[in-house]
């Protein structure tokens, strides 16, 4: 349970962070995903590790830029997606 009603920024390491250090996981989780999704869109990091989860979200990342819209789909009106790619690519060019 968080102890503020407020925003309040929280450290990732559970070591550093006194007064939350329960929200340390969700913190890393949130940072595991945006940059696999940012990976699987935008292939800008090396890393095999990186390379490894983002392939795990390519499906999904797809799914959501690809056909935003449909109705059918369990995501629609429920996620967003947005991001700034350095260079415009479609998911058939990216190289993962």
């Amino acid at each position: 349970m968080v102890k503020s009603k407020q925003i309040v920024q929280v450290d990732g390491n559970p070591s550093k962070e006194t007064d939350n250090p329960e929200c340390c996981d969700i913190v890393n989780l949130v940072d595991v995903l945006i940059g696999a999704f940012s990976q699987a869109l935008d292939y800008t990091s090396k890393s095999r590790a990186c390379t490894e989860v983002a392939e795990k979200l390519m499906p999904v990342c797809q799914r959501l830029s690809e056909t935003p819209y449909n109705k059918n789909s369990r995501y629609y009106k429920r996620y967003a997606m947005s991001f700034f790619p350095k260079s415009r690519q479609s998911f058939r060019q990216t190289q993962i």
